[in-house]
């Protein structure tokens, strides 16, 4: 458990970043996310000693299409399921990869060969 205040702020912090981990990897950009605001707010203590669980809820799905995409996630730090602290934040998502379009005079997959127009 987590008895300070900064430190359950910066874990909700740390764990929405984690959460967006596998989507950047995934091809999106080598870029990280970034925080571009957050809020946190406490609803009781935080025994310090006991077992948290962090629940990330992600928001919709950032739209595709080049531009860098925000999205509104929410982080609670939860034990046996009561919300002890939530985390409201603007999470700045790298701009996507355009996807790369087949060239339109050959199949796709078929390589050319050597010294035949390719």
């Amino acid at each position: 458990g987590i008895a300070h205040g900064a430190a359950t702020a910066a874990l909700l912090a740390s764990a929405v970043r984690h959460r967006f981990a596998d989507e950047l990897a995934a091809g999106q950009s080598g870029d990280a996310p970034a925080i571009a605001e957050m809020s946190v707010s406490y609803q009781s203590p935080v025994p310090g000693g006991w077992t948290v669980d962090v629940v990330v809820d992600p928001g919709p799905a950032a739209l595709a299409g080049g531009a860098a995409a925000c999205r509104r996630v929410v982080a609670e730090l939860q034990v046996s399921g009561k919300a002890l602290a939530r985390g409201t934040f603007q999470v700045r998502l790298p701009a996507l990869a355009p996807a790369v379009a087949p060239r339109a005079d050959r199949p796709r997959g078929v390589a050319p060969r050597a010294g035949f127009g390719g």
